[in-house]
């Protein structure tokens, strides 16, 4: 077996291979969308547990980004699995797919493809943490 700096160096190619691609895809981009179109829930318990959910979530991306680039798979699916099942039981839905599928890359390390979910997580993160944090200021 390649020392995980070798792993790691052919993960970074293949990522930068797959973001080309991933750019050009018109099906990528529109899946891109409809998650980014998640929205807190309008019920105000679960509203509130979302948005410290998606703090949550925000705070623990550098240990999902680490897991990606130590080819740690054992951390990736314990932090996938974390956000798949949270997620829907917030009223996140698009963070449960998200999770599935970083979950489902952890198991098959794909972390070419989790790199690429990272992208897609952080924008849907700061969606959701821009409107959470104009409710606190609002409020």
């Amino acid at each position: 077996s390649p020392p995980k700096h070798v792993l790691v160096s052919a993960t970074e190619r293949k990522t930068d291979q797959l973001l080309a691609k991933v750019a050009s895809s018109p099906e990528h981009k529109q899946t891109t969308i409809q998650r980014s179109g998640l929205s807190l829930p309008s019920d105000p318990v679960f509203r509130d547990f979302a948005t410290r959910f998606v703090h949550k979530v925000s705070d623990s991306l550098p240990a999902i980004q680490s897991a990606v680039e130590n080819a740690d798979a054992e951390q990736l699916s314990n932090l996938a699995h974390w956000i798949k099942g949270t997620g829907g039981t917030v009223g996140l839905n698009g963070l449960t797919e998200i999770g599935r599928e970083l979950h489902t890359c952890a198991k098959t390390n794909d972390f070419a493809g989790a790199y690429v979910l990272i992208l897609e997580l952080q924008a849907i993160l700061s969606t959701l943490c821009h409107e959470s944090q104009c409710e606190l200021s609002a409020s």
